[in-house]
């Protein structure tokens, strides 16, 4: 890049995303969103130095990893790594999108904390999961372990495990009616673990079904 850029063109590329093509004499330097063209005001003969012009590259990319971010974020919250992953998907350079994601994270668009809890509230009140299963969901999605577990202590008490359990129990064993006893309880055992719940508290759960004894 030559130490000095001089814009000798500007040309509008593309009027969907808003875009810029900027030359010096006929060589192609860059496409640039309106939003930096902006930021910089950047005009016909501006000139400006290879540090400068450097500068500009990089805010256009971190604008354009921080707009991407948004239309994911519109949709549905969004935890750090996620979010990361997604971006990274797109191709964007990962310090770009460490800069990006640090810009949402000043507006509180990323919070990972309060995505937990968001996520184990809407699942609770579905009222098909355990806490164990929660958990791991949660952990593939890029959580931190001890930050699931203290938010399931706080919003996912046993003793609501518990009826939601008994709940899930009760309708399965319905549909289990024509199994001998044994092979009922061993058949509702690995449905309650596979839907995220402890044996411990399938113990309970099981008490109202009379498989306790």
């Amino acid at each position: 890049m030559l130490d000095t850029i001089i814009i000798s063109r500007i040309e509008f590329e593309n009027p969907r995303k808003k875009t810029y093509s900027l030359y010096q004499d006929d060589t192609f330097l860059i496409e640039i969103t309106e939003d930096t063209l902006v930021h910089f005001t950047i005009l016909k003969g501006a000139r400006f130095s290879k540090d400068a012009f450097q500068k500009i590259i990089s805010y256009d990319q971190v604008n354009r990893c921080v707009h991407q971010a948004y239309t994911y974020l519109e949709r549905r919250p969004h935890l750090k790594k996620e979010l990361f992953r997604k971006l990274l998907n797109k191709q964007f350079n990962p310090h770009i999108i460490n800069l990006a994601i640090d810009q949402l994270k000043e507006k509180n668009y990323i919070n990972d904390s309060e995505y937990i809890h968001l996520y184990i509230k809407d699942t609770i009140r579905q009222r098909k999961s355990g806490p164990l299963l929660i958990k791991k969901k949660l952990a593939e999605k890029g959580a931190q372990i001890p930050e699931i577990e203290l938010a399931l202590q706080d919003l996912f008490p046993e003793s609501l495990q518990i009826e939601i359990a008994r709940t899930l129990l009760s309708k399965k064993d319905e549909k289990l009616s024509e199994e001998k006893i044994l092979k009922r309880k061993q058949k509702l055992i690995q449905f309650g673990t596979g839907r995220g719940f402890s044996w411990a508290v399938l113990e309970i759960a099981l008490e109202n079904l009379k498989y306790n004894d």
